[in-house]
């Protein structure tokens, strides 16, 4: 496999925090010391669940208040025929000027 395409996963990996990576010394007895390898720990897939379940329930309950702020929304239009809010894109209710 290719130095880069490693590097490339590796540094992925790192970066979703799924492994951490130290540079290492070598200390030969006779000499400075030297550059190493790279030593990798792998977390607890434990952490990373908490994380991925946690980040799905916020998303979930985002979504929920986005549905009752678009069902109020909803409610008004039909008892004020007159004055109808829009949403647009960016899920801001805008009012037309009269």
């Amino acid at each position: 496999m290719n130095e880069n395409t490693v590097r490339k996963y590796t540094r992925r990996l790192e970066d979703k925090g799924l492994i951490y990576t130290e540079h290492t010394k070598v200390r030969p007895r006779n000499g400075p010391p030297r550059n190493g390898n790279l030593l990798f720990t792998v977390r607890p897939i434990r952490d990373d669940v908490e994380n991925y379940q946690e980040r799905q329930l916020a998303e979930a309950d985002a979504e929920r208040q986005r549905q009752e702020a678009m069902h109020c929304v909803e409610d008004y239009n039909d008892q004020h025929p007159d004055k109808l809010i829009t949403v647009t894109e960016n899920d801001r209710p805008t009012v037309p000027t009269p």
